[in-house]
């Protein structure tokens, strides 16, 4: 994969998994004590993110941490910008009634 391959790649997985719509919104638990690998692997099993590896190494890139546990409620449109802070900030997403 060439250059120009590999950006178009890691910028696809990136992208909300329904950037085109809505989405839909997907309850979530982060464990205490999760790593960001763990963290990773629940957002894409839960569909709300494309790619743990890409994600894990994007929160490397731009120096994330400090991800909070708890129940949250996110969206599959979300950008992966939008999670990271929900998730950094600790802010649960609770559903509208």
């Amino acid at each position: 994969m060439g250059l120009i391959g590999g950006y178009t790649y890691l910028s696809s997985a990136l992208k909300p998994v329904d950037g085109e719509g809505e989405g839909r919104e997907v309850e979530i638990e982060i464990p205490v004590n999760t790593s960001t690998s763990g963290i990773a692997a629940i957002l894409e099993d839960e569909g709300v993110i494309r790619n743990a590896t890409i994600f894990r190494y994007y929160t490397r890139y731009k120096n994330e941490s400090g991800f909070q546990a708890g129940t949250y409620t996110l969206n599959t449109a979300m950008e992966t910008d939008e999670i990271i802070n929900s998730l950094k900030d600790g802010r649960v997403m609770l559903r509208q009634r």
